[in-house]
């Protein structure tokens, strides 16, 4: 029986490790040696304490050894160092051993590495903090835009008032600016409540951080050096032009505000694909193909309670006036809002380095209108689409474009037509492309009219004007999609390729 309870214990995942009373480690397992970094030869005779990292308090170690000194078992958590500096929590359970006198002659510990449970569940609670967060910043935001259009448009009125002394239009103007810049502070928290209307087109990440190089190295001065370290191979990803910027900007401050001194301030691009591992370490992580985006500076680092705080909106560790605390709050939103992910590293005195995956952009297969080797098969091949376009140049080239996808293409200049085209139409129609402000009959209207003869469809409204700025009545439906004027061939049919996959 020992020789099998030996085996078993030199076996066990779990670390076994045993101490004589004054607590000298006398054996360990294997499991102990891959737990702490350290081989059993270096740890024989040594107390447990060299893996501490300085977490517990005097009282928490009293209120242990008061317990196993009088006969009873112990069971909690440690957060140890192993041999290579970082830190690791321990679930551990510590029984005191009797000899057959009964007194006390050693104590058995079996601990068990809990750091991964430890950080998914940090990160499960992180995840519904900002959620909820971010639900009550949006209906603070969309309350107080509703409040300043009320604000800014009356003070614009009074500043066009020329019958207003000088004296009140100078605190008018005061009431507007402040107005404008309340504005500007609920932009970012729309962004980070993932509220905010935008506008993505298929982007190289490396060409936007060589545009937005010589503001960056304005920003960062003279005694911080820049450099730049970009994948020539960066995959694409499809976001808004000026979040992307925006992320950017916000990273670039706070990496210059941490260097006060001076230091180095990196971007670096590099394709990254996420796999099983780094999924079961990421709550919320999707397997596939990312670009990540790193900014990494020199700097002071943050404290580990800074850092469970740092994407919060309002949260900041800079001076009044200095910083408004939504900075890296509208920076989560913007990933978060456009399926990417986010994570940082940081010590005190070690600097911070932020990590960005966005999804990789795959671009659809267009194929090739009478590709004679008969092996490519235009995307859209069998589907029908009504097209309605007031201008005859746009309506052609759309045509062509929808008829070198695949499409059989029924077009009409103006909302009658189109109606009876679809009247006659025998086939089920799968998409409707139509521009909003179309002859005779609002896109929106008409487009409920062919919705109710043609559930089944989808609509694609177009317009020169922004989705904001067109005001479109009520809500639309989830049948019911925009793109904004201009737009070139592969946006075009990316964007339908979109909308038809939802309609599986």
């Amino acid at each position: 029986m020992p020789r099998l309870l030996q085996s078993a214990i030199l076996t066990a995942r779990e670390a076994v490790f045993l101490t004589d009373r004054q607590g000298l480690i006398c054996f360990a397992n294997p499991a102990f040696e891959k737990l702490s970094g350290y081989t059993v030869a270096e740890v024989l005779g040594k107390n447990p304490r060299l893996l501490g990292s300085g977490s517990q308090t005097k009282a928490f170690y009293r209120e242990l050894w008061d317990r196993l000194a009088n006969g009873k078992s112990w069971q909690g958590e440690f957060i140890n160092r192993n041999k290579n500096g970082c830190l690791y929590t321990q679930d551990t359970s510590i029984s005191p051993v009797f000899d057959p006198a009964g007194g006390i002659s050693h104590f058995l510990a079996i601990a068990t590495d809990i750091s991964n449970e430890k950080n998914i569940e940090e990160q499960f609670f992180q995840g519904l903090k900002m959620d909820s967060l971010g639900r009550l910043a949006g209906g603070i935001a969309h309350d107080f835009n509703n409040l300043l259009t009320i604000i800014n448009g009356y003070a614009e009125m009074l500043l066009a008032d020329s019958s207003s002394s000088g004296r009140v239009r100078e605190n008018v103007q005061c009431i507007y600016n402040a107005g404008e810049k309340a504005a500007r502070l609920i932009s970012h928290i729309l962004a980070f409540s993932r509220k905010q209307i935008i506008y993505p087109r298929v982007l190289n990440v490396n060409g936007v951080v060589r545009e937005l190089q010589q503001m960056i190295r304005g920003i960062l001065g003279e005694n911080i050096a820049l450099q730049i370290d970009l994948a020539a191979d960066a995959a694409p990803i499809r976001i808004d032009y000026a979040q992307l910027e925006q992320v950017i900007m916000n990273l670039v401050v706070n990496a210059r505000d941490a260097m006060p001194s001076g230091g180095r301030l990196m971007l670096a691009s590099v394709n990254f694909r996420m796999d099983d591992d780094f999924v079961g370490h990421h709550l919320g992580a999707k397997k596939g193909a990312y670009l990540r985006l790193e900014i990494s500076d020199s700097g002071r680092g943050m404290a580990l309670e800074v850092q469970q705080h740092i994407f919060e909106p309002f949260f900041t560790t800079k001076r009044l006036g200095e910083g408004s605390g939504l900075g890296l709050a509208s920076v989560y939103g913007i990933v978060k809002q456009n399926r990417g992910y986010i994570t940082f590293d940081s010590e005190p005195g070690q600097g911070t380095r932020f990590s960005i995956y966005f999804p990789k952009h795959e671009y659809l297969d267009l194929g090739e209108a009478g590709d004679k080797s008969g092996e490519k098969k235009p995307p859209f091949a069998g589907r029908t689409v009504l097209l309605i376009e007031a201008d005859d140049t746009v309506r052609k080239l759309t045509e062509k474009v929808m008829l070198a996808a695949g499409f059989q293409v029924m077009e009409s200049v103006n909302w009658p037509l189109a109606l009876r085209l679809v009247k006659e139409n025998r086939h089920p129609l799968d998409l409707l492309v139509a521009d909003v402000l179309a002859p005779e009959m609002p896109g929106w209207a008409a487009a409920e009219k062919i919705l109710a003869a043609h559930p089944e469809a989808r609509v694609l409204l177009t317009s020169g004007y922004s989705e904001k700025r067109l005001l479109l009545p009520g809500k639309p439906g989830q049948n019911i999609h925009f793109i904004c004027k201009p737009y070139n061939r592969q946006e075009l049919l990316e964007k339908i390729g979109e909308i038809l996959d939802k309609k599986g």
